[in-house]
């Protein structure tokens, strides 16, 4: 009897794990789509060039330069996992992100110096670390599956850019860069405390 209803334990734990981790994917997949809206620079460009007075060249630099740091956030990640977890990780990577984009938002039209500092160390090292958390995590859950896991969450990434070139693009044609930017960002800022708590 005690082996029957340890066998019956067993088979609830697995089922129980089976059903979460399809939840830690639907969390990473989320969290993936609000990393993608990194692709949307290139619609933001020409009123980065209009508000802050600078050239192609110039509002071009912090994009290209933004995935040279994005590289190194991962590095950062593996060392920030095994120290605080992967929940407290993905806090951090989350709310940094989500902090960025809400101060590119307040800076002045002379400020475009700290629109670089702010864009390639805060957003860049933060995109890395939300990434590599995210990315980790899910295919820890599916051995069995990495390939459908990867294919999702990363899948959602690239969905990102061309699912909210839509909905952006007006509020950015009225309002500009100031009146958009805080709109990412608090959406960031407030998913990553619910998908944060669901990374485990």
């Amino acid at each position: 009897m005690p082996i029957n209803k340890t066998l019956d334990d067993t088979d609830q734990n697995a089922r129980g794990a089976s059903r979460f981790r399809w939840l830690v994917l639907a969390c990473g997949a989320l969290g993936c789509f609000g990393i993608g809206a990194i692709y949307l620079y290139g619609m933001f460009q020409p009123y980065i060039m209009d508000y802050f007075g600078i050239d192609s060249a110039a509002a071009t630099t912090p994009y290209t330069l933004v995935w040279i740091i994005f590289t190194l956030g991962q590095f950062v990640a593996g060392p920030l996992l095994k120290r605080m977890g992967v929940k407290a990780s993905a806090t951090v990577g989350f709310a940094v992100l989500g902090g960025s984009y809400v101060a590119l938002s307040l800076l002045p039209p002379q400020g475009f110096a700290w629109f670089m500092g702010i864009y390639l160390v805060a957003t860049g090292l933060s995109l890395g670390v939300a990434y590599n958390v995210v990315a980790a995590t899910v295919v820890r859950w599916f051995p069995d599956r990495k390939g459908v896991a990867t294919s999702v969450s990363i899948g959602m990434m690239g969905g990102s850019g061309d699912s909210a070139v839509p909905r952006v693009r007006r509020p950015v044609g009225t309002g500009g860069v100031p009146h958009v930017l805080p709109g990412p960002g608090t959406a960031v800022c407030t998913l990553r405390f619910a998908l944060a708590r669901r990374l485990s």
